[in-house]
């Protein structure tokens, strides 16, 4: 199979590239987007006290385990989390 690196590399780097960008853009507004956040899910079920702090870790999260996909790091171990970020 002579293109497996090549097709694992166009799997994981649009994932690399939104998870790097979204932290990117959101940590130097991290108190608005929090913010945000928490408006967004005023309604829900969840409470503020875990919306929030979640809120401030996000971007801090998405930039690290995009930065380690872009740079090709640990890359199972950021795909794993990668995933898991999007399921909570």
């Amino acid at each position: 199979m002579k293109n497996a690196p090549f097709a694992y590399l166009l799997a994981h780097l649009p994932l690399a590239l939104s998870f790097f960008g979204h932290g990117l853009v959101r940590l130097p507004k991290l108190d608005k987007f929090s913010q945000w956040v928490v408006g967004e899910f005023q309604g829900s079920m969840l409470p503020s006290a875990l919306v929030q702090p979640f809120s401030y870790v996000l971007p801090l999260l998405e930039l690290l385990i995009g930065l380690l996909l872009l740079i090709g790091l640990f890359t199972r171990s950021a795909l794993i989390a990668g995933a898991l970020v999007m399921l909570v």
